[in-house]
């Protein structure tokens, strides 16, 4: 191995090609947004957008009269399009863990026939959207898209298979899919879902989820999408998380299926600026551009084979391509690159150029600098919040400039490995320090093969070209940063999307898959930089001051990127009192207010929110809801009581909570089953109280049952929040202006909300 120095050109010609890559590998082309003038037989977002328009004026909740007409407004456009239409009134249920989601719901259904033997392909989204915004995002591009793919699928020759077209209900924790697949005549003929969803109004629409045994679903999505954006990583993690949609129940009926989602600017998600001014045309087009190709593509395919048991599919895109290959074969993969990398390592402690010990120890250091980095994140966090308080204020952990944030954080890891490398040189070589690093990443790459076989793409192509990096040596420092160029189009790409995927909360991860990266770029890097990291070190200090400061200058907060808070109105019917509770962490003008400069904090506020803060409010008369007993029977060692909850103020909710959940046996919503879904560790079978989120209870009012131990009580504590905040000579509060924002309602923001307790 040549000890030979490269020239400052070789150096600065790598240097620029590791930035040139970097940039390369986070591009995502997106297509260019129709107008009104595009072929008939093509998706035009500008005649989606008119839909979302339509329909976002005001926000729109299930069972409101908004949703109503939301409603209409779909059923006249689907009638337009000659389409066999219907609204399928019931009711559904979602059940996770302890907290079950479940109401009355309204579906719009529509079915275009194809020439085949029935078989169709279900196109689903959801009309409904939150109380606190009208839901451009979330999900008026959804209906936008499905009415614009039904004109367009119209407009071309007859599809094999049919279409059926959902138009759901979501908001209410999924209970619209819940009723359709549970009860609907159709729900027997489709072989194949896709969903369309949103977290935020713009970026690229990523396909994040897929049913098992998705080999046969991914080689349909690659060959019909024209611009696929998806990995197979999302889809394993994804499935571990305690997130929803309505792919989730229709995973749970057994259905395959694709899901599609964008998540760029989360601040807008379930607030006011979730309308259609801020939804980006060209995302609604690349949404459009997934429906009406595959929509096309599983209308003329042999849908029931797709349904067979296959195997898993690893997948991602990069630098404008999408890769896929089956699982089994990235084991093989991820052998080829161990195999590879342990001949580069052998040849070196043949040469004399590493050591077994030396590279061990680096390997070593790379760890450390990796969990030093995905803990001390936290810390760097806590210590820009002690500065700018009202970043705390935003329930979703995120802010409008996030990216000069993300510099501090990759330049604090960078000084990390740096330090690293400084320390390995003292002791061994940069050689010996590259090939530790590529060896901390092999055997993490073995624990992804085991453990989430569908994210090892993400370390197997980086390894193989560290490794050709490692065998190029210092000499050829330019020829190492092209072979480094997977690592930065996988894992320096995943670590960049952590940020938009998971926000500020993705930093520790984001930034040790930084570590990560130059740990793969360890040869061409220790070649840019030299002899003497520390000068680089004082550079990226002086990097990470310039983008603090960059960081406050760019979130100043006004108009058009304001704060968000919450408050609520609360009447403890029980003990008498009222408060002004919010969820907001900081403090602003508006907020004291209500609470003034010393609001009490408490936590675990009736099992629902969390940590709040809150002060005493004046009293006035909020009408409770009227909770009757409409059956009460005994028998085999149990008790069954049925309630019917009414509301007096048009409530679009309830939350009901079970205050003894060790007697509650089960429960059941319209007719429905819920049951016990508890650790084994906790001896009533419960994680937590037993919560029903209802929804759309309507003038009639919503029926639950609930079965408990022979001679128990059943208590319950029901909250009924109404959006807006009480007005009377009492209350003298003012409006927000117009740097402050309603935060999303999780569960209640800017409500008047009556708590009751019960028992009978």
């Amino acid at each position: 191995m040549s000890q030979i120095a490269p020239s400052r050109i070789q150096r600065a010609a790598a240097a620029a090609a590791l930035v040139a890559g970097a940039w390369w590998g986070l591009r995502v082309a997106l297509p260019e947004p129709q107008g009104l003038a595009a072929r008939a037989s093509e998706f035009s977002s500008a005649r989606a957008m008119k839909h979302v328009r339509a329909i976002t004026a005001k926000p729109h909740p299930a069972g409101s009269p908004e949703a109503a007409a939301v409603r209409d407004y779909i059923l006249t456009e689907l009638s337009l399009r000659g389409l066999e239409t219907e609204v399928q009134r019931g009711s559904g249920l979602y059940q996770r863990g302890s907290f079950v989601f479940a109401g009355k719901t309204e579906n719009i259904v529509a079915r275009m026939k194809g020439y085949g033997s029935g078989r169709a392909v279900l196109v689903a989204c959801h009309y409904d959207s939150v109380r606190s915004g009208p839901g451009a995002g979330d999900d008026g591009h959804g209906v936008g898209v499905l009415l614009e793919t039904a004109r367009a699928l119209n407009a071309g020759a007859t599809l094999k298979n049919d279409v059926i077209f959902l138009f759901d209900v979501e908001e209410t924790g999924m209970t619209g899919a819940d009723a359709f697949a549970r009860s609907h005549p159709w729900r027997k003929d489709i072989d194949v879902v896709l969903n369309f969803e949103a977290r935020g109004t713009r970026g690229p629409d990523f396909m994040f989820q897929t049913s098992a045994g998705n080999g046969g679903l991914i080689r349909e999505f690659a060959a019909a999408a024209p611009y696929p954006v998806a990995t197979s990583l999302t889809y394993e993690i994804y499935k571990r998380l305690p997130n929803d949609t309505d792919m989730s129940v229709f995973r749970r009926y057994g259905y395959a299926g694709l899901d599609f989602a964008f998540i760029d600017n989360v601040l807008a998600y379930h607030t006011a600026f979730d309308d259609a001014a801020h939804l980006d045309p060209a995302t609604l087009q690349h949404a459009g551009s997934y429906a009406l190709s595959l929509a096309r593509r599983f209308g003329d395919a042999d849908l029931p084979r797709l349904r067979q048991p296959q195997s898993d599919a690893v997948y991602f895109s990069a630098v404008g391509n999408f890769y896929r290959y089956p699982a089994r074969a990235g084991i093989g993969f991820a052998a080829a690159s161990l195999l590879l990398l342990g001949f580069a390592l052998r040849r070196l402690l043949r040469s004399g150029a590493v050591t077994l010990k030396g590279t061990t120890t680096c390997a070593a250091v790379c760890l450390g600098a990796a969990v030093v980095a995905a803990i001390g994140s936290g810390w760097v966090w806590q210590a820009i919040c002690l500065v700018h308080p009202a970043y705390r204020s935003f329930p979703q952990n995120d802010l409008y400039a996030r990216n000069w944030y993300v510099v501090v954080y990759f330049a604090l890891a960078a000084v990390l490995w740096l330090s690293g490398l400084r320390f390995a040189r003292r002791r061994t070589s940069a050689e010996a320090f590259a090939a530790g690093g590529l060896l901390l990443n092999a055997c993490l790459l073995i624990g992804l093969t085991a453990f989430l076989p569908g994210g090892s793409y993400i370390l197997v192509w980086p390894v193989v070209g560290g490794t050709l990096a490692l065998l190029a040596g210092r000499r050829w420092p330019l020829l190492g940063a092209v072979f480094c160029l997977p690592a930065l189009c996988l894992i320096f790409q995943f670590a960049c999307f952590g940020f938009t995927g998971l926000m500020m909360q993705s930093a520790g991860l984001s930034s040790a898959l930084f570590v990560l990266t130059l740990a793969v770029c360890g040869m061409p890097v220790a070649a840019i930089v030299g002899e003497r990291p520390m000068r680089w070190i004082a550079l990226l200090g002086g990097v990470v001051l310039l983008a603090l400061v960059g960081g406050a200058w760019a979130n100043r907060f006004d108009a058009a990127h304001p704060l968000q808070d919450d408050v609520s109105y609360v009447v403890d019917a029980d003990r008498g009192m009222t408060w002004w509770v919010s969820r907001t962490d900081g403090m602003d003008p508006w907020l004291r207010q209500f609470l003034g400069n010393s609001p009490q904090r408490v936590h675990h506020w009736y099992e629902l929110s969390g940590s709040v803060q809150r002060a005493p409010a004046p009293r006035v008369d909020v009408p409770a809801p009227v909770v009757t007993v409409t059956g009460d029977k005994s028998g085999n060692s149990r008790r069954s009581v049925d309630l019917k909850i009414v509301s007096r103020r048009a409530a679009t909710v309830f939350f009901v909570q079970v205050l003894n959940p060790e007697d509650l046996i089960r429960g059941s919503v319209e007719g429905i089953p819920w049951r016990k879904n508890g650790p084994p560790s906790d001896r009533s079978g419960w994680a937590g109280l037993p919560t029903v989120e209802y929804t759309a209870p309507g003038p009639e009012g919503a029926a639950l049952g609930f079965e408990v131990s022979a001679g128990a009580k059943l208590r319950v504590r029901v909250f009924e929040p109404v959006l807006g905040l009480p007005r009377g000579p009492e209350f003298h509060w003012l409006w927000r202006g117009p740097g402050l924002l309603a935060a999303p309602a999780h569960p209640f923001s800017d409500d008047t909300v009556v708590v009751q307790s019960f028992e009978f």
